[in-house]
């Protein structure tokens, strides 16, 4: 059961997993070793913050940051981590915060996400060539 606002919209805050959207090379970048930490794709590194979205936001932040007009390409890689491993801080090195943008509030992570260990859920996904949008697997809200 998801909780919602007083606008009917789920809210974000329920969410139990967290996604991560990257590119091939961004991907392909990401450690292998249980224990190695990665502080994000090269946005992540300007802003200072690991930026992530909810199942319900994924939609909308593939069509503000990687439309075809984007130059990102038709393939893109989605990763999920689950949002209460998320929050432990580990040791005062991260923190999971809400932030508001683009009218609702987004995860940021502020620190390091353990990839080979936290990235639960990979999957490649592609532009559909008559619509130009990502098709979404089913996934965990």
């Amino acid at each position: 059961m998801s909780s919602s606002s007083s606008s009917g919209q789920v809210d974000p805050k329920s969410a139990t997993m967290l996604y991560k959207i990257l590119t091939p090379s961004d991907y392909q970048s990401l450690p292998e070793g249980e224990e190695e930490e990665w502080l994000g794709a090269s946005i992540d590194l300007t802003d200072k913050f690991i930026h992530l979205s909810t199942s319900s936001q994924l939609p909308g932040t593939l069509q503000r940051f990687f439309s075809s007009a984007s130059g990102v390409g038709d393939s893109l890689w989605l990763c999920g981590a689950r949002r209460q491993q998320l929050e432990e801080d580990m040791q005062g090195k991260r923190k999971l915060q809400w932030d508001p943008a683009a009218g609702s509030v987004f995860a940021h992570v502020y620190g390091a996400i353990y990839p080979a260990k936290e990235f639960v859920f990979k999957e490649e996904i592609r532009r559909d060539a008559s619509t130009g949008e990502f098709v979404l697997p089913e996934l965990q809200s």
